[in-house]
């Protein structure tokens, strides 16, 4: 028997979610979220590149949501010159860690990119 359940999103997250339903084709959030938990679930794959998300304050999740809705709203999928940035972002992280002697795996790659990739901190004249 299926539960209800009650989420907090973010003004701008909860936009962007609508988008995406709607692009996708799901019929509802209810669909959509539902797909999320289940791609997930199929994957098991870490979450190297967003892990770090539970971890920032309120303001930083919305100025990232806040980037991500843009970013829906302009349905720019992530392609071309942004992955050569990807690419050579893993490039020179692998280098650095053979220079230092370590092991570059997939997981400590992605890791160090991620720490990298962090939304900027904005004055905001404080």
């Amino acid at each position: 028997m299926p539960k209800k359940k009650s989420f907090t999103f973010s003004d701008a997250l909860f936009a962007a979610m609508a988008i995406l339903c709607e692009n996708r084709r799901y019929r509802n959030l209810t669909e959509f979220i539902t797909a999320l938990v289940r791609f997930d679930a199929q994957t098991l794959r870490d979450h190297v590149m967003t892990e770090e998300w539970a971890a920032l304050s309120g303001e930083e999740r919305d100025r990232l949501d806040a980037g991500l809705l843009e970013r829906v709203k302009q349905w720019k999928p992530a392609r071309g010159s942004w992955l050569m940035a990807k690419l050579e972002a893993i490039i020179k992280i692998v280098l650095e860690f053979v220079q230092a002697g370590k092991e570059p795996t997939p997981e400590l790659v992605a890791k160090e990119l991620a720490k990298r990739e962090k939304p900027p901190k904005h004055d905001n004249g404080h």
